[in-house]
């Protein structure tokens, strides 16, 4: 009985010590970016590195791209999105006069690797406005 009594009074002392506040905001949170340039070869074989040129761009100074966000949407067809990031407002040490009002762009390669033959279709989109489409055919080496 000593035992679950202890047990009990331990379990009281751990969920008293638990901190109730909410944890400081981010630094930085997400944000699209727009492509303005996509440059992708039209064919591979299966296995082989494929590089697509990509630029893309931020509407300010303090955007960084962190990369993509690529969701299949039908059959052999994907979706893919610019993903960056900017300071939160609602971070204690953020300041909006660091952001020059001015694009910034990054020139960069979106890879992939295809496994298997076939046709595979890249829709780039800048927010829901879909910026280009490329047919990749995938034959075999």
């Amino acid at each position: 009985m000593k035992k679950f009594v202890l047990a009990g009074v331990v379990m009281v002392a751990l969920a008293a010590c638990m901190k109730t506040s909410t944890p400081p905001a981010a630094e930085r949170i997400y944000a699209s970016m727009s492509f303005s340039v996509v440059q992708s070869p039209d064919t591979a074989a299966v296995g082989d590195t494929v590089k697509s040129y990509v630029t893309v761009t931020g509407s300010n100074t303090c955007y960084k791209f962190e990369g993509f966000n690529g969701t299949p949407s039908a059959g052999n067809q994907y979706d893919i999105r610019a993903v960056g990031s900017i300071p939160n407002p609602d971070y204690s040490g953020y300041d909006p006069s660091a952001c020059m009002n001015f694009p910034i762009t990054k020139d960069t390669f979106l890879t992939i690797t295809p496994k298997a033959t076939g046709k595979l279709v890249f829709r780039f989109y800048n927010n829901d406005v879909l910026f280009r489409a490329d047919t990749l055919v995938v034959v075999n080496p």
